[in-house]
């Protein structure tokens, strides 16, 4: 059994059981939680940042590599299917299009 875990209230509690890495950061915007941290890849620190997602609290089992790709994936997560593309549009938008955009950006 795991000892690591994404769930936001115990991550906030015990940040180092934090499943994909080193908390560096909690961000909080309305419904939205964001976990900046550094991922950790075969038990080492990779120097990389990203942003794990949540939405009302839970994950969406997702992380972005800028906090605001991180907005937009909670947002497009969050949006009815039909709505969706917005999010994707707003990252074109925004420039945000050499990133490596979260599965969401994949949306139709």
């Amino acid at each position: 059994m795991s000892d690591t875990t994404t769930d936001l209230k115990l991550v906030k509690k015990y940040p180092h059981k934090f499943t994909w890495g080193r908390v560096i950061a909690f961000h909080h915007l309305g419904r939205y939680d964001f976990v900046e941290y550094e991922s950790n890849t075969n038990g080492k620190l990779s120097g990389k940042l990203s942003f794990h997602i949540y939405v009302d609290g839970e994950s969406i089992s997702e992380s972005a590599n800028t906090l605001e790709t991180a907005l937009l994936g909670a947002i497009a997560k969050a949006a009815p299917p039909n709505d969706r593309r917005a999010a994707v549009y707003a990252a074109l938008v925004l420039g945000l299009v050499n990133e490596e955009l979260p599965l969401w950006s994949s949306i139709p």
